[in-house]
């Protein structure tokens, strides 16, 4: 976990479909190699697409190819190393509600230690109590994903979308301002 602590969330944002999942599954698969527990929550892919994306990453194959269109060559380097995803000591789950995430990782971490929790994507969350709007509900998730870093210990590395207004952008990169449907991700 070189470059991370333990304790604090990181938000990941990017514009949609720019490949926020796949850099998950890649930044997921560096700390694996550092020998940290990862967890990913995900209600953006399933778990048969994030183990391609793995199998993509360490074939080198382009995931979009695997199963279609291959040379036999690609069949050897699949064949080499899809042993490489039985290995893999990430889990992967599908909780909806920061509560039941708390739970899930508590009840894992009876078996292996969790230092790295991704979830792919927190516009999906959703909170338990009411609120007024979207962005207040979000804003609620971003402080209760925080604060759940801290009281575990554990790395927390939510994954946005930006907003519209971010697209738009020509000159300027992207920044803090444009999460999608709350400035709070940045600043949980």
């Amino acid at each position: 976990t070189n470059g991370v602590e333990l304790s604090k969330t990181y938000a990941l944002g990017a514009l949609k479909k720019t490949g926020k999942s796949r850099f998950m599954v890649f930044m997921a698969l560096k700390f694996l190699e550092q020998n940290a527990g990862v967890m990913i929550n995900t209600l953006e892919m399933t778990s048969v697409q994030l183990n391609i994306l793995a199998l993509a990453y360490y074939s080198t194959i382009n995931s979009k190819l695997i199963g279609r269109k291959m040379e036999w060559s690609d069949y050897d380097l699949l064949v080499t190393n899809l042993g490489r995803l039985s290995d893999l000591k990430w889990r992967i789950y599908r909780e909806q509600t920061v509560p039941k995430l708390k739970a899930r990782i508590m009840f894992e971490r009876r078996n292996r230690p969790i230092n790295v929790v991704f979830v792919d994507y927190i516009q999906r969350i959703r909170s338990v109590e009411k609120h007024k709007s979207r962005a207040h509900e979000v804003e609620d998730i971003s402080n209760s994903l925080a604060n759940l870093s801290r009281e575990i210990d554990c790395a927390m590395i939510p994954l946005s979308q930006l907003s519209g207004e971010a697209e738009k952008l020509e000159k300027v990169m992207p920044n803090m301002k444009h999460f999608k449907e709350s400035q709070a991700i940045a600043e949980a």
